[in-house]
């Protein structure tokens, strides 16, 4: 094999070559000259997923699921599911180093995964190699899988051929002592969305708990070190695909009765594309940090599509509305149903966007 002479830097930025070829080692999975430059200077693969941390929770920091077939958000861009007998209830809830999950007698499956955010860049990956690592929690005896998938159409055990097969699946029992587990394969040239998989199985070990303190997606076939995202810049691209501010957004106010109220509430960020707003009413979830642990559209004193006049603090005046004019970048304008009694008022509400893959 030929070696081209690097240059390497140690981390005063000092710069040296390898004296013979011996001095370098090529793995063989096939790691590049380059790639093991780059371990020597300490860098890291950017990660592929979003919020590998768990550090945006926009939605509730705590869910308890049971039965069959639940599915939803937990962490921003971290989907749940559940596939059990309903004979307990399993949680998952936000805890200081990442997700933890407590199966609390839950005799079933219970999932956790991202569907890698865009399908255009899975397609990309075709014919790569990926690895996937994390650092976990895992209690004695507790029995977890976990995979790379070539899709999620379906859910289910994640070794089964029928749910959308694993191109790469590793089978964990744990000790109770934190650790760092990786996982590579070579992503399918039929790729449709990559997906990594958590089965947090509750069949084998229904009281066992979990803490998944962070999880990285990278291209290539070792693990680089995980490098916490910037906080700011973490929340900026799950705002790409989901936002739901604790604050309210207020019309403009109207000179004359009409039946268009109008915002131009700008994103911070443009979102990957035009969401699903729903609009909640302002009272309900007053407080710091949303102490009531109000979840949108849960309870009936939060009915959808309800604004209220700025000012008051209950439905006095309140208007219904039957459209939104929004797109990726903006919200323009509410469409009532009833434009009488406008005149003179701003309106306010709590909105929810949704722009993410399996909303």
């Amino acid at each position: 094999m030929a070696y081209r002479k690097i240059e390497i830097q140690d981390y005063s930025g000092t710069i040296f070559y390898p004296k013979t070829t011996a001095d370098i080692v090529v793995t063989s999975n096939g790691e590049t000259l380059e790639s093991v430059a780059a371990k020597a200077n300490g860098a890291s693969n950017p990660n592929l997923l979003v919020n590998g941390g768990f550090d945006v929770w926009q939605e509730l920091e705590s869910y308890t699921f049971k039965g069959n077939s639940l599915a939803g958000y937990c962490a921003d861009q971290w989907m749940f599911w559940s596939y059990g007998d309903g004979s307990e209830a399993a949680t998952i809830t936000r805890v200081e180093d990442g997700l933890h999950v407590a199966l609390n007698g839950y005799a079933g499956h219970a999932y956790v995964h991202q569907t890698f955010p865009e399908t255009e860049y899975s397609k990309k990956l075709a014919g790569k190699t990926v690895t996937v690592s994390f650092e976990a929690t895992i209690s004695a005896a507790g029995r977890m899988e976990f995979a790379l998938k070539n899709s999620l159409s379906n859910f289910g055990n994640v070794s089964t051929s029928a749910c959308a097969p694993s191109f790469a699946l590793k089978v964990i029992t744990g000790n109770g002592a934190r650790q760092a587990y990786s996982l590579s394969g070579v992503v399918p040239d039929n790729i449709n969305d990559l997906c990594v998989a958590f089965d947090f199985r509750g069949t084998d070990t229904p009281n066992a708990a979990y803490t998944i303190h962070w999880v990285k997606l990278e291209v290539g076939g070792a693990a680089t070190p995980y490098v916490p995202e910037d906080s700011t810049l973490e929340l900026l691209r799950c705002q790409r695909y989901y936002r739901r501010p604790k604050d309210t957004v207020t019309t403009l106010p109207r000179i004359t009765d009409n039946q268009y109220l109008l915002l131009d509430h700008w994103f911070n960020v443009p979102m990957r594309g035009d969401p699903t707003v729903t609009l909640y009413e302002p009272g309900n979830i007053y407080g710091p940090g949303n102490p009531e642990g109000y979840k949108f559209g849960d309870e009936g004193w939060g009915t959808a599509n309800h604004v209220w006049v700025k000012g008051y603090d209950d439905r006095t005046g309140f208007k219904r509305v039957n459209g939104i004019g929004a797109n990726n970048e903006k919200l323009d304008s509410f469409l009532l149903a009833d434009s009488s009694g406008v005149a003179g008022n701003s309106y306010y509400c709590h909105y929810e966007a949704d722009a993410r893959r399996y909303s």
